[in-house]
């Protein structure tokens, strides 16, 4: 839904720098940045379910080789 949202908005920049309309709808936007909001909590959810099951954590530097 969000690459789908992006792609319309995406086109109707074209569409206003070619001069074939006026700027995208504040809705299209306002859309387009709800997406993007609820897919990145949903993305930081699913992430942070990982952290917590165990799974090793690449910020805590558990995967980076010795360095002797």
């Amino acid at each position: 839904m969000v690459r789908a949202a992006e792609e319309r908005l995406a086109g109707a920049w074209a569409a206003f720098a070619a001069g074939k309309g006026g700027p995208p709808d504040k809705e299209l936007m306002a859309e387009v940045a709800r997406l993007r909001r609820d897919c990145d909590k949903r993305l930081a959810a699913i992430l942070d379910g990982f952290n917590k099951s165990g799974k090793a954590d690449a910020r805590t530097g558990s995967e980076r080789p010795s360095a002797h």
